[in-house]
């Protein structure tokens, strides 16, 4: 009982210590909440890009309509040597009607049975005759329960049941079987077979109704609906009664589908729902041996299970900058709480107070905080998951619907280790603190003399070797080996999105960089005081000289807004380039908004022997009509036409063929390219460096200078020795025989959109030329510019109102969206959103609090300037001066290190994937409109902590400062 009165006494004196400095407090829980809130966030985040990409990938199409994410189908075919037993079928039909809702543990939305014969011949019925001669067609019997509420009848009805064995049976059939064999309602056939082993199947059936289904998209349908119809049905109890019992033929194939509600599986539950699953397959295949299960979400919930955990590894390692700036910020701040608190330590271990117990009280204090923090930052946390979800870009967010978060034990578990990590940064502050007695507490009040920890070791410097070496590996091979391999050996592992290492390495150099500079800002404070001492004013050289004489007073938030700001600038030069990267791929892949193949209409062809193979009124490319005797292989209508199209700016001809170049002796293989010059600068995707600088207004205008021009690629002009007015002989074979064409070179290329120079030479000519050469028009693409938000379902359509014979191959858009929306590239940017915002905001705290504790630290010291003679005006400069100054070389050093690290390691994030991965070129982008809106966020804040300096300033009394002395 007298270690619990201890123990409430101890949180009562923590809690009244914590009163007494409810800012800082404040300030300590921020740092905390925003930590967990972070870290939380992660599997949250990753858990519902799981939860919405499992139901994608569970949903297969079954003939264009999607299945349910959750369903399971089993099915058992009877061998003819070993028929399934009717007790066995019973048994196994109320296990999957009782027992599989229960082990399995998911709700059941519906299960449907389903059993056929083997294929039995139909015979149309003859009375009092054999059926002889081929049979109709090959058809099954069977039922399938609980179809009367999904089937409609265009004809009859249900068939009765039926038990009687001198009877037809009645079944009901397909409208596509009826069509087929022309059955009416009412007509009766013979359905016959001989067993394999020896039992004969013979049945009379009469059709009693037609049927198709309501809905083909209902979740009903185990199978298509169409995919029935040479199957004839009956109800369940005539196929017990009457066709059961004929045999081995029987019953061929049995099949129960059941549909489960799984809306409510998340990633943890995921390992257990698996091993329920195994269990059901096991328990099935010792009641029907062989049993099958085509259909289940075992397999995608397999795969979502490591996605997941991948995501959120690789998330969690990205996040590590990021939760250090936190945890340095947490340090800080918790080290302006021990600064107030010195004096009173140094006394209580003068007084013979152990380390440990002064730790004991800041331990406590710390988990009092950790457990508040703990809450709220599991609460934040879904709102900082969310906001992940809607990120499009740095900074850059889109409000989605399908964005489903959910509290997970994984999350409240990372929870805990975040507050129990960030509890022990801490109390960092405190061990030193616990270390002084009142007298060296004093001395080291008087003078900053003692240089920082990792200043007196060099760590610095020495941070700066493995930078360097990372930088090197970059440099030297393009990527970081990880575990011994590359990243470039696999295109995931070259991936930025999923390489952490290549994220980490330079927030590792900006940090080694960040240090470094700390270490000059002395120096360089003091050379300016230099030259400031031979001016006018004492408020500068104060100030100056302050910042000298004491570093350690402004490290902490002078390194945490350069640690923000430089990772914020890289972070959002990182983003643009990788987002512009995107673009420019999918657009040189695609060459412009949407690409469309125009088939024309081949006037030779079957559909026109002999004529012209079209409609009145159709016209070449050119728009002229063709004259009788002399009719093209191929008709084109007017590319304007396409303009009609809804949503469409602007269309442009492009021909693409495959050419041998030749000069002189040497010939190669390479591809040509037909452009309207007029048309092709509206539409095409272009940058000035594919072609050196040179505008591609002014390659076209080479091209209409010259019709018999050709724009040549650089590498084969350099290779051949050719410059601009040389002439190349060029191999034409789209139309008929091949032909020689010279070509004189009026432009140079690097590169060119749709066409790689990895796949050897190119070329791009006039496109009327080369039919005009060629004798003939051929089908050629058609680029269209479009507004935002056409699809191409909607240029498909518009060209089919049009009577266009085209089709849409590509449209960048599209495949631009699904490549933002890559979980890993939205979750990297999410992340790294929030993560600033909270940084930032913490940045901003941190300088508001220490502006509050340097000018309380220092109120004696002011006070005594104030006395001496010094204005209010001359403080304010002064303050005004250091805060600049802090700020400033903050400001500078932050965006310094950002954009020169930028410019280091963002080419090293090029995705090494696919076909042709460094083309087009890898373009560094900063993003300064980002930088600024960064400006205007810290401006905001830190103009804040001015404004709370020049209000204590202006409340301070003087005759309080002079009496408290060093008491104060």
């Amino acid at each position: 009982m007298y270690w619990l009165l201890n123990l409430l006494g101890l949180i009562r004196v923590v809690a009244q210590r914590q009163r007494s400095y409810l800012g800082l407090v404040l300030a300590l829980v921020a740092g905390f909440v925003v930590a967990v809130a972070l870290v939380v966030s992660i599997p949250l985040y990753a858990d519902a890009v799981g939860y919405r990409t499992l139901r994608r990938e569970l949903q297969p199409e079954l003939q264009g309509a999607p299945r349910p994410p959750f369903a399971f189908m089993f099915t058992h075919s009877d061998s003819n040597d070993s028929p399934l037993p009717p007790d066995r079928f019973r048994q196994a039909n109320q296990y999957f009607l009782t027992s599989f809702p229960r082990e399995i543990g998911l709700p059941v939305q519906s299960t449907v049975r389903y059993a056929n014969t083997d294929k039995v011949q139909l015979f149309p019925a003859k009375a009092g005759a054999a059926p002889q001669g081929d049979p109709l067609l090959w058809i099954n019997l069977g039922f399938v329960s609980d179809i009367q509420s999904k089937i409609e009848f265009t004809d009859g009805a249900w068939p009765a049941p039926s038990t009687a064995k001198d009877r037809p049976v009645e079944v009901m059939i397909n409208e596509r079987l009826a069509d087929k064999i022309g059955a009416q309602v009412g007509e009766e056939f013979s359905a016959l077979s001989g067993g394999s082993n020896g039992d004969p199947f013979k049945l009379a059936v009469l059709v009693s109704g037609i049927w198709r289904a309501r809905n083909a998209n209902d979740p009903f349908w185990f199978i298509s609906p169409d995919s029935l119809e040479d199957v004839m049905l009956v109800p369940e109890q005539t196929f017990a009664a009457r066709i059961v019992p004929q045999g081995s033929t029987a019953r061929a194939q049995t099949l129960w589908y059941i549909v489960c509600d799984g809306s409510n599986v998340r990633n943890q539950d995921v390992p257990p729902l698996l091993g329920r699953i195994r269990n059901v397959q096991r328990r099935a295949d010792a009641l029907l041996p062989g049993i099958q299960m085509p259909v289940s979400p075992k397999q995608g919930l397999e795969g979502q299970f490591q996605r997941v955990r991948l995501l959120t590894l690789s998330l969690a390692v990205f996040s590590i900058p990021i939760l250090l700036l936190i945890a340095y910020f947490v340090i800080m701040v918790a080290g302006m709480v021990v600064q107030r608190q010195q004096n009173e330590i140094a006394v209580l271990r003068s007084r013979g107070v152990s380390r440990a117990e002064v730790l004991g009280i800041y331990l406590l204090e710390g988990a009092l905080l950790g457990i508040v923090s703990l809450v709220a930052g599991v609460f934040l946390a879904q709102y900082a998951a969310m906001l992940m979800g809607w990120t499009r870009s740095f900074l850059i967010f889109q409000p989605r619907s399908d964005v489903a978060i959910k509290l997970s034990r994984d999350g409240v578990r990372g929870g805990l280790w975040v507050v129990g990590l960030t509890l022990l940064a801490s109390v960092l502050p405190a061990l030193g603190a616990a270390g002084h007695t009142i007298i060296s507490y004093k001395q080291e009040r008087a003078r900053s003399i003692s240089r920082p920890l990792w200043q007196r070791f060099y760590l610095d410097l020495l941070l700066l070797i493995p930078a360097y070496y990372g930088y090197r590996q970059l440099q030297t091979r393009g990527t970081i080996s990880i575990l011994g391999r590359t990243a470039s050996g696999s295109a995931a592992g070259s991936d930025p999105f999923t390489n952490p290492l290549l994220i980490l390495t330079p927030a590792f150099c900006m940090l080694a960089l960040a240090l470094l500079a700390l270490r000059l800002f002395p120096l360089l404070t003091a050379a300016i005081g230099w030259i400031v001492g031979r001016l006018p004013g004492v408020s500068g050289l104060l100030a100056l000289r302050y910042l000298t004489r004491s570093p350690r007073g402004y490290t902490g938030p002078v390194l945490l807004l350069i640690l923000t700001l430089s990772l914020a600038t890289f972070m959002a030069s990182m983003a643009k380039t990788l987002d512009s990267h995107l673009h420019d791929q999918v657009l040189y892949d695609v060459g412009a908004t949407v690409r469309i193949s125009d088939l024309g209409q081949n006037t030779q062809g079957p559909s026109s022997p002999g004529g012209t193979g079209g409609a009145a009124g159709v016209t070449t490319g050119a728009g002229e009509p063709q004259p009788a005797g002399g009719q093209p292989k191929f008709l084109f209508l007017p590319v304007s036409e396409y303009l009609k199209i809804p949503g469409v700016r602007a269309a442009t001809r492009v021909t693409r063929g495959t050419t041998d170049a030749q000069v002189a002796d040497n010939r190669t293989a390479g591809n040509i390219l037909g452009v309207d010059r007029m048309d092709f600068p509206r539409v095409a995707a272009w940058r000035r460096d594919y072609a050196g600088g040179t505008s591609l207004g002014a390659l076209m205008n080479a091209l209409g200078t010259t019709p018999e021009g050709i724009l040549a690629s650089r590498r084969y002009m350099q290779e051949q020795g050719l410059a601009i007015g040389s002439k190349v002989n060029l191999e034409l074979r789209d139309v008929g025989e091949p032909k020689t064409v010279p070509f004189v070179i009026v432009g140079a290329l690097d590169y060119f959109p749709t066409v790689y120079p990895e796949d050897g030479p190119f070329f791009v000519a006039n496109a009327d030329y080369l039919f005009d050469v060629e004798g003939d028009m051929f089908p050629y693409e058609v680029w269209l510019d479009v507004a935002p938000g056409t699809t191409a379902d909607q240029i498909q359509e518009g060209m089919n109102q049009l009577h266009l014979p085209s089709i849409v191959s590509d449209e960048a858009p599209g495949t631009i969206l699904v490549a933002q929306e890559r979980p890993e590239r939205q979750g990297l940017y999410g992340l790294l959103s929030v993560g600033f915002l909270a940084s930032a905001l913490l940045t901003g705290l941190g300088f508001l609090f220490y502006s509050i504790i340097s000018f309380q630290r220092r109120f004696i010291e002011l006070g005594m300037l104030r006395a001496i003679g010094l204005s209010v005006r001359q403080m304010a400069v002064l303050l005004l001066w250091e805060q600049a100054l802090i700020i400033g070389m903050g400001i500078v050093a932050g965006t310094a290190l950002g954009v020169g690290v930028s410019r280091l390691f963002i080419p090293f994030l090029q995705v090494r994937a696919g076909e042709h991965p460094q083309t087009p070129p890898f373009v560094v982008l900063i993003a300064w409109d980002q930088i600024r809106l960064i400006y205007l966020i810290f401006a905001v804040l830190l103009g804040l902590a001015l404004s709370v300096v020049a209000i204590m300033l202006l409340r301070m009394k003087i005759f309080q400062a002079v009496k408290l002395g060093e008491a104060a």
